[in-house]
């Protein structure tokens, strides 16, 4: 299983950044893809806080975008590494121990700050559920118990949990697996997605927690986005899938409305519609990876949408206190308190609001001693570093 540095070279050898040109328009690319993960979560937001049910396909799909954008990037980084373990000399455990560190610090200080916040401000009792968010397993918890809580103001962390389960895991394969056999193991993990599903339905469990909360049910989107870095690194997505005017997406996007508004069966988007459309959402991905064009580029290089991308673990992490926030507003004022448009406006200024000030006073100080732990192709002091041209490696780098 275990192969020689030399050999991962060998497999690494053309730098995904050389194909790149270092163009001024190159450096806002790599904000398109922030651009993708806060409209993602605002999406998540609108069926939380919008539709009825507090769920649809659209969430879900948001979901899977954001997972999908989470594996691409991880591999990108995990790639890099790989190939700079053997040209810099760089030990596997100084690899590891500087990416789980750098993972620590990018996630932790306001995950454990929402807990807290949780745990102290009147939240339902925990009933011993507390170890579970601590070690980010809330979404085995969901399985095992077949419910989203309590306290269910921390039900949406299972899907940090299960990115966490998944780095946890990732950087052994794609770091140790050897040469030829690495795209077989990402295909492989990405089949269990729709096996653990279908497993599912024909037990009668499609409509329970585990459903969706366990890594088997969000492995294939995370295996996409996982496969979509190896390609692109090996030159190998073809122009009309990731190009820089992708109108053929707007086809994609108008059959998705259609799909979704025709009121298929939860079972055809358990089963099929939440694997297809991760075609097009990796082709989205890797088209923002280029630099879309046309309409849709800029409203994806719009700077306040980027800004806002950046601080996107925020707003996603904060929803249920924004929730709380905009309903106290909201009935002071004597309007509604149901789902519906004042709810999901109000929540998304609350939860935006929440993410700035978290990330201004705790995030972001936090993230300045990433310096600490260095991936091994960046070793030399920041204040000493030139500005690079943008490559989907930078981006992965400043993502985690």
């Amino acid at each position: 299983m275990q192969q020689t540095a030399e050999a991962a070279v060998r497999e690494l050898s053309v730098p995904l950044s050389s194909s790149l040109p270092a163009t001024a328009a190159a450096v806002s690319r790599r904000g398109q893809i922030d651009a993708l993960r806060i409209l993602a979560v605002i999406w998540v937001l609108f069926d939380h806080f919008w539709l009825t049910a507090g769920s649809g396909p659209m969430g879900r799909l948001s979901v899977r975008l954001f997972l999908l954008i989470s594996g691409y990037l991880i591999t990108h980084i995990l790639l890099r590494s790989r190939e700079a373990m053997e040209r810099e000399k760089t030990p596997l455990k100084t690899v590891l121990v500087n990416f789980y560190a750098r993972r620590a610090l990018r996630i932790a200080p306001a995950y454990y700050l929402l807990i807290w916040l949780t745990w102290n401000w009147g939240a339902e009792d925990f009933k011993g559920s507390l170890p579970w968010f601590l070690s980010f397993q809330s979404s085995v918890l969901f399985a095992k118990t077949q419910s989203w809580g309590p306290p269910y103001q921390l039900a949406h962390l299972w899907t940090l949990s299960v990115q966490e389960q998944f780095y946890l895991l990732w950087p052994a394969i794609v770091l140790l697996v050897r040469r030829g056999a690495l795209g077989f193991w990402v295909a492989a993990i990405a089949a269990t997605g729709p096996v653990f599903r279908l497993a599912m339905v024909m037990l009668g469990l499609d409509d329970t927690a585990g459903a969706y909360t366990l890594l088997p049910a969000s492995a294939t989107a995370l295996c996409v986005g996982a496969g979509a870095a190896m390609l692109e690194r090996r030159r190998l997505v073809p122009a009309w899938f990731a190009n820089s005017r992708p109108w053929w997406l707007i086809g994609a996007a108008a059959a998705f409305a259609a799909a979704t508004l025709a009121g298929w069966p939860d079972q055809l988007h358990y089963l099929i519609l939440e694997f297809v459309w991760l075609a097009p959402l990796a082709a989205l991905l890797l088209s923002a990876s280029k630099g879309i064009e046309g309409p849709v580029g800029r409203l994806l290089d719009q700077a306040w949408l980027q800004y806002l991308g950046r601080i996107s673990l925020g707003v996603y992490l904060y929803q249920n206190l924004a929730f709380a926030a905009a309903k106290w507003v909201l009935g002071r004022a004597g309007l509604a308190t149901t789902n519906g448009p004042a709810v999901f406006l109000t929540t998304s200024v609350f939860s935006m609001a929440f993410a700035l000030a978290s990330w201004k006073l705790l995030e972001q100080p936090v993230n300045s001693l990433k310096r600490l732990f260095p991936y091994p192709w960046n070793r030399r002091p920041v204040d000493k570093a030139p500005p690079a041209a943008w490559s989907p490696d930078a981006q992965s780098a400043k993502a985690s």
